[in-house]
């Protein structure tokens, strides 16, 4: 599909063939041009991070380059594939990588407020994990009301100044219009449908309300040194992977306006790690992790004055 092809409705028959099942892009699924035909990228794929065993590769889309999981995984079989030791479940340890972890999380804060635009915003955080984000919004501006998603409850529940919802996004129960923001941060690659999980983000946007959302770009430089064992690619956990350039149509198909698209850091030790280590996410990360992160900032910083690189922030409005 040409990236300027987006004015086809949101909900077609090769869309819901697509979503059946068939070997089709998603994204050209959802517009109007050509159907988006799936080549095996890694046709057979391995879990480098946990061991989780899942009989599937990627294909990529001849048209738009869109990234997909094959054979897909039902959304019912998604919570499966994150083992109890996930490392997103835990906080943030003292050390210098769990420093760097802070620092981002109270940088992502600071942004989600801003964008919100009023001294009261209503932010919802999909995928909030242990809350972290969200009680850092609380303790920047107490006035702000926080709502978390998360298909693991790792305390939240039991906590009176955050509105937590156990479950997917198309199975919890809100309000449309009802929110200032949506914040997600590496979840959109986790999420069966994205086009159909950027629409209903639209419906629970206020107009003139702003999502939030930071995914792997796969034109990443580091993804071309490290192939299968990129870090972005996260499998079997990310079912789908966007790029800089179709995350536009996907946005633009969904009915928001996009305002900037920015890269930032890139994958570097995660993928180390996967090169050097059997279940990499199972070992400690510490001096070497934080160590490799930031002896490539450098060039993550020189490589973002280019295109949009490593971890992309895609910052959307839902218009009027």
């Amino acid at each position: 599909m040409g990236l300027d092809a987006v004015t086809a409705p949101p909900l077609t028959e090769r869309r819901s063939q697509a979503l059946a099942g068939a070997e089709q892009c998603l994204i050209c699924a959802a517009g109007s041009g050509p159907a988006g035909l799936l080549s095996p990228l890694y046709p057979s794929m391995k879990d480098h991070e946990y061991g989780i065993e899942r009989a599937s590769g990627y294909f990529r889309c001849d048209d738009c380059g869109f990234v997909m999981q094959v054979p897909r995984v039902p959304a019912a079989e998604i919570p499966a594939l994150y083992p109890d030791d996930y490392q997103s479940y835990s906080r943030p340890k003292k050390s210098l990588f769990g420093a760097m972890k802070r620092m981002l999380v109270s940088r992502d804060a600071r942004t989600a407020i801003e964008l919100a635009g009023n001294n009261a915003p209503r932010i919802l955080e999909i995928g909030c994990g242990n809350g972290a984000l969200l009680e850092r919004i609380l303790a920047i501006n107490p006035k702000a009301s926080v709502c978390g998603i998360d298909i693991k409850d790792l305390g939240l529940a039991a906590n009176p100044d955050i509105e937590f919802h156990l479950g997917q996004l198309e199975d919890v129960d809100l309000a449309d219009a009802s929110f200032d923001l949506i914040y997600c941060s590496n979840l959109i690659e986790h999420v069966a449908d994205p086009v159909g999980f950027l629409l209903r983000i639209k419906t629970l946007l206020r107009p003139n309300g702003k999502a939030m959302i930071i995914t792997p770009n796969h034109l990443s430089l580091d993804r071309y040194v490290f192939g299968r064992r990129w870090g972005g690619y996260h499998f079997p956990r990310h079912l789908t992977l966007f790029d800089h350039r179709n995350v536009k149509t996907a946005m633009a198909l969904s009915g928001f306006d996009v305002e900037r698209i920015a890269g930032s850091y890139a994958w570097w030790a995660i993928s180390v790690g996967n090169c050097l280590f059997s279940q990499s996410a199972r070992r400690k990360r510490g001096m070497m992790f934080a160590g490799i992160s930031l002896l490539f900032l450098p060039f993550d910083l020189l490589a973002n004055l280019l295109r949009p690189h490593g971890s992309m922030t895609i910052v959307a409005k839902r218009p009027s």
